[in-house]
């Protein structure tokens, strides 16, 4: 799937680490070997998992399911909430895989896997998990040159008092943005997709 992404407004994704240049921008956007400013791949699919997961929940049909990864996962790391954890499946996986005293990896391997699968919602089946490989592959956004005008917006911030809701004093900074218009070259990548995948990744992008 290949398209262009057009900023409608200032863009900031921001570089991690500080600058030890007192002169530098507070927040830089991040930019590639040549200095022009890209949107990572992971950071576009992290969104884009988001908002399908937020389709997903909000159509409300049995035949769809979205795991909240952070709080609920559907195949979590220990046992949780009455569900396996992936410990618990794999020491499930070596107990119907061993005969005779031997681990058949083969067997072994296929246990485990259709244990994962049968347990993962169809989000982590699409967008992957830390069990399960991902069928959706964003590359970096690189900035159309066309659409490049060659410099960023430097923007100014104030940081929020949270108990009076103002301005609080002295916490001023700056960061960087990419002007509005500019686009961004998009190329998705879908491997093994059947109907309902694509489906649902047209859903999402529309």
């Amino acid at each position: 799937i290949r398209g262009q992404v057009s900023a409608e407004t200032g863009l900031h994704i921001g570089v991690a680490g500080s600058s030890l240049d007192p002169s530098a921008t507070d927040s830089p956007v991040i930019r590639d070997a040549a200095g022009r400013p890209f949107i990572p791949g992971s950071s576009f699919k992290g969104a884009f998992r988001a908002h399908v997961e937020g389709l997903v929940r909000g159509l409300n049909r049995s035949t769809l399911s979205a795991c909240d990864p952070l709080a609920d996962a559907c195949v979590p790391n220990k046992k949780q909430n009455d569900k396996l954890g992936i410990e618990e499946l794999k020491d499930e996986a070596e107990r119907e895989a061993t005969e005779d005293g031997r681990l058949n990896r083969v067997k072994y391997d296929e246990i485990l896997t259709e244990k994962i699968v049968s347990r993962s919602c169809d989000i982590c089946k699409v967008f992957g998990s830390p069990w399960l490989a991902s069928h959706v592959m964003i590359k970096d956004l690189l900035v159309d040159p066309e659409w490049w005008v060659g410099r960023v917006e430097l923007r100014d911030g104030v940081g929020i008092d949270r108990d009076t809701e103002t301005a609080r004093q002295g916490v001023k900074y700056d960061f960087e943005v990419v002007p509005a218009s500019t686009r961004f070259d998009l190329e998705i990548v879908v491997e093994n997709a059947d109907d309902e995948l694509l489906g649902l990744l047209a859903i999402g992008l529309r």
